[in-house]
């Protein structure tokens, strides 16, 4: 049998919601678990994007502040970019900088894993205009 899980269904832990016959001598082959990952192993690199909306052009950023664990030699950096038309954003720079003023800010993360495998972890970010 297959069968299809709905995630949006039980309070989103997701339930089956059909499942169907495939018959005798049916053998599903597929890429991976089923998840969508064809990973062995968590990956080593990974980013996390957000654009933030002032509704106010050339906003004044002021501040960018975030809290980090970054373990062994596991790496976090953020970095910035502004825009007033949410589409052409100013070049990623280092949140230490100031940040040009627009009226969307893009803010993005990179997470590095360590030689030894930990894992660096945003715990915050906080963004103050």
């Amino acid at each position: 049998t297959l069968s299809r899980i709905d995630p949006t269904l039980n309070s989103g832990i997701g339930k089956v919601d059909k499942t169907v016959n495939l018959g005798a001598g049916a053998y599903p082959y597929n890429y991976s678990d089923m998840t969508g990952s064809t990973l062995i192993a968590p990956p080593n690199f990974g980013t996390w994007t957000v654009i933030y909306d002032s509704k106010e052009a050339d906003k004044v950023w002021n501040d960018l502040m975030w809290k980090e664990f970054t373990p062994g030699d596991s790496t976090l950096t953020v970095k910035a970019a502004s825009s007033n038309d949410g589409v052409t954003f100013s070049t990623l720079q280092d949140s230490i900088n100031p940040i040009p003023n627009g009226q969307y800010l893009k803010v993005v993360v990179s997470f590095k894993r360590g030689t030894k495998g930990a894992s660096p972890i945003l715990y915050e970010l906080t963004i103050k205009c």
